[in-house]
């Protein structure tokens, strides 16, 4: 299955942001500091595997979720 080049950028821009965001926690003294950038870049990578299954982005569920619930 081939991707259109605006999905595969898409990707390659999760992949690059997660991947920056362990670099700046591998730089990071604090272990909270660690910890909120590595779970950030998780998030990341969970998200870009949504993507690439076809599944529905986590944005997009907790944004259908908060219309649901203001009436």
């Amino acid at each position: 299955m081939k991707i259109d080049g605006y999905s595969r950028g898409f990707q390659d821009g999760l992949s690059r942001a997660a991947t920056w965001l362990h670099e700046e926690a591998d730089r990071m003294n604090g272990p909270f500091a660690k910890r909120l950038l590595n779970d950030a870049a998780f998030s990341l990578g969970i998200e870009r595997k949504n993507l690439r299954k076809g599944r529905r982005s986590m944005a997009a569920n907790n944004e259908l979720t908060s219309e649901n619930d203001n009436g």
